[in-house]
């Protein structure tokens, strides 16, 4: 981010819009109970062992897509790296697996 951005008009934009952000959500969630936060509560399971998997198995899994620096490539490695881990906290959770410390 550059310095002129970190004006006071802009953070306080900023945080206008996060401040709206989070009462969307308060009310979707909390309120209405539209949205019951499925897939970020499969990740609330272990947290800690998915986490750990992520960094000890950086590159092999779930898989590395060589995309010679490409940012589309790159991007679509990171999204379908995302869904694999959301898959496998998915299936920690169907298994009824949790680890606490």
């Amino acid at each position: 981010m550059t310095p002129a951005l970190l004006t006071p008009t802009f953070v306080l934009y900023v945080c206008a819009w996060a401040t709206l952000a989070l009462i969307g959500a308060l009310y979707a969630c909390d309120v209405h109970s539209w949205w019951d936060g499925s897939p970020f509560a499969w990740l609330g399971c272990n947290p800690i062992v998915v986490y750990t998997s992520h960094m000890l198995l950086r590159g092999y899994f779930p898989f590395a897509l060589h995309s010679d620096g490409l940012h589309d490539g790159l991007t679509a490695s990171a999204a379908l790296g995302v869904a694999a881990w959301f898959a496998v906290a998915l299936w920690l959770r169907w298994m009824d697996w949790r680890i606490r410390l």
